[in-house]
């Protein structure tokens, strides 16, 4: 049985592994996954206050991500 090994295992699509997530795609030296139990992402999904935004700042501002 071959079981794939993988170096970064993210659990949920939070703010964090999505952060981990953008600044890790295209390494390919780092064997990563990151799963979620939902089908479709939202961001804070029910925390934010009717009509307001949520501002980020990339940590890479050559990301195809930002």
């Amino acid at each position: 049985m071959n079981n794939p090994v993988f170096d970064c295992i993210g659990v949920g699509c939070g703010p964090s592994n999505l952060s981990i997530a953008a600044l890790s795609h295209g390494k390919s030296e780092v064997r990563h996954i990151f799963l979620e139990k939902r089908t479709e992402f939202s961001w804070h999904d029910g925390m934010m206050l009717p009509g307001t935004s949520l501002s980020c700042t990339s940590g890479d501002g050559s990301s195809q991500y930002r």
